[in-house]
């Protein structure tokens, strides 16, 4: 079960080739790029390549969205607010909840 703030819903997703798919809904606007409503499709994994963005937990915080940065020898977290450094990924403090496959943004 993931515990994300008020502003966020936990949605069962139905899919004819995966039983490995997870959505969030966002009832507020989340780093400018999501309007309220939007929802986030994630596949549950902890598989993730350079580019992905994925849902992580760090030091067992609240979930957030990070796009992983895959190098030799480190793995890096990029916000996607443009404004944050990136920071190396400890693994062994961190947990990935999934890798986003689909956003589905409200047309208002």
């Amino acid at each position: 079960v993931l515990n994300l703030n008020s502003d966020t819903r936990y949605i069962s997703v139905e899919a004819s080739n995966s039983d490995n798919l997870f959505a969030i809904e966002f009832n507020s606007d989340i780093y400018s790029k999501y309007k309220k409503g939007s929802i986030l499709v994630f596949a549950h994994t902890d598989k993730y390549t350079n580019g992905d963005t994925i849902l992580i937990s760090i030091n067992k915080a609240e979930p957030g969205l990070k796009k992983a940065i895959v190098e030799a020898n480190a793995i890096y977290l990029k916000s996607l607010s443009e404004d944050v450094p990136l920071m190396q990924l400890d693994v062994a403090q961190s947990y990935v909840f999934g890798v986003l496959k689909e956003v589905r943004i409200p047309q208002n």
